[in-house]
This record gives C-alpha cells, structure tokens and sequence, in this order.
C-alpha cells in the first residue's frame, strides 16, 4: 500500500478491542467482550454551555461535561462470560457497585513503540520471546532468539512493549434495558460511565492494563 493510502486509511471496528473485569480492582480477570456481541459503540455524551454577550453576534458554546455511554447489543451465548455478566445485572436487578464493572477499550491501531530491555528472568519463560542485541549504540539490531539457553539468559533482551496498545479504563455502571428475540435471546443495554476515565495501555497478551495518568 502507498504513503498516501495509509494517510487515507479509515479505522475499523475490529481494531478496537473491548475487555469486561470479571475480577477485582486487585485481582483483575480481564475477559475478551467479542463472541457475543453485534454492537459495542462508543457515546461520548459531550455536554455544553452557551452564552453570548450584549456586543457580539454570536453565541459561544464550551464543553462544560461528559455523560459517556457504551451502547451494547449481544446475542445472550451462556459460554460466553462477558455477556453471561451483564445479563445476570438485569436478571438479578443488581444495584449500586453490584451493577459496576471495570471497561477497558483498547485501540490495536496504536501499538506501543518497540522498548528492549536486559531481561531479570534467571529461568527461561516459555511464553516468552528473547531477543538477542548486535550493533552499536543508536543503531542497535534486535534479533529474536529460537532456542533460549539458560547459560545465556542473562544477555537476553525482552520488548516490554511487545503486545501493548493504547487503552483507556473506565468505571462503568451496566443499565440492562432489555432480554428480547422471538428466537435466538439478545441483551441490549448501556455502560454507563462513572467519573473520568484512566488512560494507559493495555497488554493483550498478558491481559493486563497500566496507567500513564
């Protein structure tokens, strides 16, 4: 693809990706909202002030708040968790933090940049991709290793960014709004944010999100 269709490229829905902690703020259980789900929209509920003095023409409007919302729609599949999750919310009339989740909407169109470091490992991690260093500084060469020795783990490096991607976290409240189908069963409802969200970035590999603010 040319320079110039890349600047036109349009992002796509399956590059965002949306993960429900089925977990705690401590032990978070990240789970995957794919299977399941025809609709995971993005609502940013901007809302406004406008005023316009007694010597000006036109009125001035700033964005006062946000009243963010995630619009869901899901066929109701009992393996799948995350939609097994928001379902119970309604079927059981949750309230309160019952009804509360943790949401992270991941952005897969913006990796992290490559960060090398030695690794601390002192046992080879088979989940794991080393790299080996050649070259000089600033114009260092990264070169994956296929079959790790512990002898020489110590001069391995690891891409702590291998797998990381933009993300934000948000606390959300779940409003079932309806179970329906004449057949096949779909949940529909919305996810609510409570307060403002946490930006960081997300590892899909490891399931894991670190704040940056």
């Amino acid at each position: 693809m040319s320079a110039d269709n890349n600047s036109r490229a349009v992002v796509q829905r399956h590059q965002f990706a949306d993960y429900l902690n089925l977990g705690t703020s401590t032990a978070p259980n990240y789970v995957l909202m794919g299977v399941g789900f025809t609709t995971l929209d993005e609502s940013p509920g901007a809302q406004t002030s406008s005023k316009k003095y007694v010597n000006e023409k036109t009125t001035s409007t700033s964005i006062t708040s946000y009243e963010t919302q995630f619009p869901f729609e899901s066929d109701l599949i009992k393996s799948q968790d995350a939609v097994i999750a928001l379902y119970n919310v309604g079927r059981n009339h949750y309230t309160g933090e019952d009804a509360e989740f943790e949401y992270v909407r991941v952005e897969l169109w913006d990796a992290m940049a490559d960060n090398y470091v030695l690794t601390s490992d002192t046992a080879i991690d088979s989940t794991k991709t080393y790299y080996t260093r050649s070259g000089s500084e600033g114009s260092y060469v990264y070169t994956p290793v296929e079959t790790p020795e512990v002898a020489d783990i110590s001069t391995y490096y690891e891409n702590t960014a291998s797998g990381c991607f933009a993300a934000r976290k948000f606390r959300v409240a779940c409003e079932v709004s309806e179970t329906s189908g004449e057949d096949d069963q779909v949940v529909s409802g919305n996810l609510n944010a409570v307060g403002d969200p946490t930006f960081g970035y997300f590892n899909t590999t490891t399931k894991t999100f670190t704040a940056t603010s």
